[in-house]
């Protein structure tokens, strides 16, 4: 599992927060799009850090039960 990040730049939100995920070239691609009002960078940067937690916690254990996945950063 690879992960980066990549900023991108718009101007509005269709809604308070969307998850979304596009496949390209064999690869995966996702990111959030947020209202501002609502959420700040600092905020979105530690959701994201919290689902590659638990994506990292399904490539390692597929047969993991959902309750028994890692979700926090170890820092947290």
């Amino acid at each position: 599992l690879e992960v980066d990040g990549v900023e991108l730049q718009r101007n509005t939100s269709k809604f308070e927060l969307t998850l979304e995920f596009t496949e390209h070239d064999g690869a995966l691609y996702g990111g959030f799009e947020y209202s501002t009002d609502l959420f700040d960078k600092t905020a979105i940067e530690r959701m994201w850090g919290h689902y590659v937690r638990l994506l990292e916690g399904i490539v390692d254990n597929p047969q993991q039960r959902l309750q028994d996945l890692p979700l926090l950063l170890d820092e947290e």
